[in-house]
């Protein structure tokens, strides 16, 4: 008998798991485009051939009640602190790798 695991992947047919969870593909959407502000019918044409509306508009509900992202007039925006901890991620990787060469 298998794990529950393999019983879930062997109801999936030939789809492969996702290694991109709806949340993480939406914000890391958001902050690619960030500065500019995109509403959710741009997000779920972006991530369409991924993730059907229904995923993308519950990573986004999921994102606003942990705090993540916020709705500004229609549109979805990372707050100040995501796009902080990113910019501060992304200078830290950036030394890195220049003190690597």
């Amino acid at each position: 008998m298998g794990n529950a695991t393999e019983s879930i992947e062997a109801g999936r047919g030939n789809t492969p798991p996702s290694t991109w969870p709806p949340e993480q593909a939406l914000l890391g959407l958001l902050l690619d485009a960030y500065p500019r502000e995109l509403d959710l019918a741009v997000i779920a044409g972006e991530l369409g051939p991924e993730l059907d509306r229904i995923t993308v508009e519950r990573a986004a509900t999921n994102l606003i009640a942990a705090g993540l992202v916020t709705r500004r007039a229609g549109s979805l925006v990372p707050v100040r602190a995501v796009l902080d901890f990113e910019a501060r991620r992304q200078s830290s990787g950036n030394s890195v790798s220049a003190e690597e060469s």
